[in-house]
């Protein structure tokens, strides 16, 4: 059996019909069936029933099925990184990363690989709210976006790699009261406002938020609703709001805050790489690549 022919089994066995098998690889159906012939032939073994009601695969069949579409997998995919090593690759990778996520463990080091290895693609970096993100990956103006699981996972379609846990964390000014206390529970929010984007941007965080101060302190939180994550920051920052983020946060380091990380009891809490699996961007295939082998 020959490439041609394996993809002519594999393409045959998933239909399990010649005419629709044929018009999926661009054959006329009388030349797709003297090959399934010459297969069956040449293994000496029957791999396909032929009746009135179609085809069904012969246990033999199946077997093949299975192992063969490993093989074919791993062919295209060896195929690929030949090509990508046979040729100077040029092109541009577009990254969204979220408002306010810190980007040290997983932007400096990547940058740093792809100009050493693959200095010829471009690599552009904006910072995104939560609903640009998705907007922009979506049209295809993003190849890739960095976000939290609770707004990724909202999105079915989206493919993902999981680049690092996360903790959930109360911030407060440090010119606010609670500040002094050494542990912050949820109860003692009842009368403050807590800074949060609007839930048209992500309503999977709002409704996370708003249930976890049910469940915990028995009361709907005070929320003061706010464009973006970047508006959040700049509340809180300013003093005039506490908000529940979490460690990966770039105003971690601020010296006005103060961090009160808690556990809530969730294990899906992590930074994701997201992208959409019909893009065929080669560099885009590079930086799956590069995060799979860090995860």
């Amino acid at each position: 059996m020959n490439i041609s022919q394996i993809k002519y089994f594999l393409e045959t066995a998933k239909c399990l019909n010649f005419t629709k098998a044929a018009q999926h690889l661009f054959i006329t159906q009388p030349t797709l069936g003297r090959q399934i012939t010459e297969i069956e032939s040449e293994l000496n073994m029957l791999l396909f029933v032929r009746s009135n009601k179609g085809l069904t695969l012969t246990p033999a069949g199946i077997v093949l099925y299975e192992e063969l579409s490993v093989l074919m997998n791993d062919y295209e995919k060896a195929v690929k990184k030949a090509s990508l090593a046979s040729q100077c690759i040029t092109g541009k990778l577009n990254i969204g990363i979220l408002d306010g996520l810190s980007i040290k463990e997983f932007i400096p080091e990547m940058v740093s690989i792809f100009e050493k290895n693959h200095p010829n693609i471009e690599i552009i970096i904006k910072r995104k709210s939560f609903r640009a993100l998705l907007e922009e990956l979506n049209k295809n103006e993003l190849d890739a976006i960095i976000s939290f699981s609770f707004h990724i996972n909202e999105h079915q379609e989206l493919k993902t790699i999981k680049l690092k846990k996360y903790e959930p964390a109360f911030v407060v000014p440090l010119k606010n009261p609670l500040s002094k206390k050494e542990k912050l529970e949820f109860k003692d929010f009842k009368y403050e406002p807590l800074a949060i984007v609007k839930k048209e941007e992500c309503p999977g965080g709002v409704e996370f938020i708003v249930n976890k101060f049910l469940l915990e302190a028995g009361f709907y939180p005070n929320l003061h609703f706010l464009d973006s994550m970047d508006d959040v920051v700049l509340w809180v920052e300013s003093g005039m709001r506490c908000a529940l983020l979490n460690m990966e946060m770039d105003l971690v380091r601020s010296d006005s805050l103060k961090m009160y990380p808690f556990e809530d009891g969730r294990d899906d809490n992590f930074i994701e790489l997201a992208y959409l699996d019909e893009n065929k961007n080669f560099a885009l295939d590079l930086l799956k690549n590069y995060y799979a082998s860090k995860a």
